[in-house]
């Protein structure tokens, strides 16, 4: 079986998307959109169908999937658009701006209109360890520190939040599925590039900070239990895991040991591959066998959902007014 599969954006994720699908197996790229008549010149040499407007495509391709990578805010008319046909659905995150819009296409999608939504970090194989550790040592977790910063882009159609935030969220409501979220606390700065957020979950004090506005990149996330420390750096090539034995022992004073090291350290060698590519060929397993998808519209309803409460949290001066109370959990 092999599947048609249509592209609407092709901008920077966009191009990636091109490659991905050119190169895998069971799936033929089909046709492409754009509203940039310069951005399809680029293409041409792929001898396929191109359209400047995506209702188009729709019409004229006998598609079996579309890719959607185009900004946040059209997400929601697009994917209208393509549930009044048999057609699966993958959509780059954020899945909407808002939740109500989610739930309002949640409420059109059938078993025969699956959407599922990019979220990356759940296909990292260094995410995926660093799960199965948790659910293994039944860890005792105190704390979780996501450091998620760039210098730029500066983007006028979007927040930090919905730009950056929604990594570190979607990493955190999949490592705890069964989860209570309260306490939110946010500040941001003046310009609207940086913010400060807290909150608890499962009462796990969870903090973030999130900024366009940082002199380097960071994608570092810190737990830490009552026996190891788990620090992952997205960013590193070299040592992207860490484990440290935190498990020390108690002093009466400290005297001599007032400089105590962290302890010893595990850097696990983890096999790596492109959360991208595996990323897509989740997509294509649950279209072509029928497998349950891990980020599915419920999910991405889910991270959008925590994503706009932290976002009101901000507008109400950080005040913890008690917005959510309630689990991020599947309907």
């Amino acid at each position: 079986m092999v599947l048609n599969i249509g592209l609407i954006g092709l901008g920077y994720w966009g191009k990636h998307y091109v490659r991905i699908i050119s190169n895998s197996n069971n799936v033929k790229l089909q046709c492409v959109c754009d509203s940039n008549e310069n951005a399809l010149k680029e293409y041409s040499h792929l001898n396929i169908n191109s359209y400047t407007d995506y209702n188009n495509m729709i019409k004229h391709e006998k598609l079996d999937g579309i890719v959607i990578v185009t900004i946040a805010k059209t997400h929601y008319d697009i994917i209208l658009d393509i549930l009044k046909y048999n057609i699966k659905i993958f959509v780059e995150k954020p899945y909407t701006i808002n939740h109500k819009l989610s739930l309002k296409l949640n409420d059109l999608i059938t078993s025969d209109k699956s959407l599922m939504v990019g979220h990356t970090y759940l296909f990292n194989k260094k995410i995926d360890y660093i799960k199965r550790v948790i659910d293994d040592k039944n860890l005792n977790i105190k704390t979780i520190n996501f450091d998620w910063c760039c210098y730029g882009p500066i983007r006028n159609d979007t927040t930090p939040i919905f730009d950056l935030a929604v990594h570190p969220i979607s990493i955190l409501l999949y490592m705890f599925p069964n989860n209570n979220i309260d306490s939110i606390n946010c500040i941001k700065s003046d310009s609207g590039n940086t913010y400060f957020v807290q909150f608890k979950c499962n009462d796990i004090i969870v903090q973030m900070n999130i900024s366009w506005s940082s002199p380097g990149k960071n994608r570092t996330m810190t737990l830490n239990t009552d026996k190891i420390k788990i620090v992952f750096d997205d960013v590193s090539n070299i040592s992207p895991v860490k484990i440290y034995n935190v498990d020390n022992p108690n002093y009466e004073s400290f005297g001599p040991n007032i400089i105590h090291s962290d302890g010893n350290i595990i850097i696990p060698q983890i096999e790596g591959s492109e959360p991208l590519t595996d990323q897509f060929n989740h997509w294509v397993d649950t279209i072509c066998n029928n497998t349950i998808c891990i980020s599915d519209n419920i999910f991405g309803t889910n991270v959008v959902k925590l994503a706009e409460d932290i976002e009101k949290n901000c507008l109400m001066n950080g005040n913890n007014c008690g917005i959510h109370e309630c689990a991020y959990n599947r309907r």
